[in-house]
């Protein structure tokens, strides 16, 4: 109903999405309780389908649970290893204070690698999208954030 700048459940249209992320950025983002630090993906597809227009390019917020399943998926615990690798984003339900209601889930396994020109599947490299998480770098990884969040 109401266009967003970060993917939600209803985005995935209940179908299983194959992305390459391209950069993880600590960013603000606006909430209900006033502007909050997040980790926030960018990915190589949804950034195609902006036409380089970076306001309408969906993003996805990474919080705790979803980092363990992308560490597990890319056999990286360094957030700043995953530019270049795919994830498999799906939708699912979760509980909250609000009652049951959908959210996205990271498969935890990842998706083989595409070549973006032929479409074929091949080995990725990062691309130069680390450069974006040095500019404004805080000093603790999304790793040391899902560790915190155990505790």
């Amino acid at each position: 109903m109401f266009p967003s700048r970060f993917l939600k459940a209803a985005d995935l249209k209940g179908q299983d999405v194959h992305l390459t992320i391209r950069a993880i950025v600590n960013e603000e983002v606006p909430t209900a309780r006033g502007n909050q630090r997040f980790w926030v993906m960018y990915f190589d597809e949804t950034k195609r389908k902006a036409a380089g227009n970076s306001d309408n390019e969906k993003r996805f917020i990474v919080k705790p649970t979803n980092g363990r399943l992308i560490a597990k998926a890319t056999g990286e615990m360094d957030n700043n290893a995953w530019p270049g690798k795919r994830i498999t984003l799906y939708k699912t339900r979760t509980g909250s204070p609000q009652g049951e209601v959908d959210c996205i889930r990271v498969r935890s396994t990842a998706p083989p690698a595409v070549d973006t020109k032929t479409g074929e599947i091949a080995s990725v490299s990062g691309p130069d999208a680390t450069a974006a998480n040095k500019k404004d770098k805080p000093a603790e990884t999304l790793a040391d954030v899902m560790e915190e969040a155990k505790r």
